[in-house]
C-alpha cells in the first residue's frame, strides 16, 4: 500500500543490530511513505521507541511480535518511564504467558497507564496465573481501567485466576474487563461474578 519516500539520511531504520532494543524498535517503526491509493499522499513516518516515551498511546497490534519481542518490550517500557503514557494496543500479537509476564512487571514504569489491550492472542490460564503473580500485591497496573482480553484461551481456570487477583487488590481502579469469547464457563463466570 505503500511506497517508499526518498531519503539520503541514516533513520532508525538504517542498519541492523545484534541489540533486541534496535531489531524491536526497527520492527515496529516505518518510514515516511507514499500511498499507492493516492500518489500524493504523504504517510508520516512512525518512531515507535518516541512513541513509548512520548505519545499517550502505543500501539504495536497485529505486529507479528514474538516472545523476545515482548520481553524488549518490558525492557523499553522500564527503561523509558513514560509518565505520560495512557493505553498500550498489542492485539493481535500471539502473546503467551512468559513473555506477557516480564511486559507486566515493567507496569510500574508506567503509572499513567490506564487501557491494556490483549485481545486476539493466546493467553491461557497459565498465563492469567502469571497476570495475577505481576498484578497482585502492589505489582503493576494500579492506574489501569480498561483490560481487553477478549479472544484468547482463558478458560475456567485463568478466569478464577483472575478473579482472585482481583478480589486479593490487584488492578484497584479497573472498570471494565473484556472477556469475551475465551472459552470461560459457568464455573469460571461464576469466580468473576464472586
Amino acid at each position: 500500500f505503500f511506497s517508499p519516500m526518498p531519503t539520503h539520511s541514516e533513520g532508525p531504520l538504517a542498519s541492523a543490530s545484534a541489540d533486541p532494543l534496535s531489531d524491536l524498535w526497527r520492527k515496529l517503526s516505518r518510514p515516511a511513505a507514499y500511498s499507492r491509493h493516492l500518489p500524493t499522499l504523504e504517510l508520516g513516518a512512525y518512531d515507535a521507541e518516541d512513541a513509548l516515551a512520548h505519545d499517550a498511546c502505543f500501539h504495536a497490534s497485529d505486529s507479528a511480535l514474538d516472545d523476545e519481542d515482548v520481553r524488549s518490550l518490558g525492557l523499553a517500557l522500564t527503561k523509558a518511564a513514560p509518565a505520560s503514557l495512557k493505553s498500550i494496543h498489542l492485539g493481535g500479537n500471539a502473546l503467551r504467558g512468559g513473555s506477557l509476564a516480564a511486559l507486566l512487571a515493567a507496569l510500574p514504569a508506567a503509572p499513567a497507564l490506564e487501557t491494556l489491550w490483549l485481545a486476539d492472542n493466546e493467553l491461557d490460564g497459565a498465563a492469567m496465573a502469571a497476570f495475577a503473580m505481576c498484578t497482585g500485591n502492589g505489582g503493576g497496573g494500579g492506574a489501569l481501567k480498561h483490560l481487553s482480553l477478549q479472544r484468547n484461551r482463558v478458560g475456567d481456570d485463568g478466569a478464577a485466576s483472575l478473579a482472585a487477583a482481583l478480589a486479593g487488590g490487584a488492578l484497584p481502579a479497573l472498570e471494565l474487563l473484556y472477556l469475551g469469547e475465551n472459552e470461560v464457563g459457568d464455573a469460571g463466570a461464576t469466580s468473576l461474578a464472586e
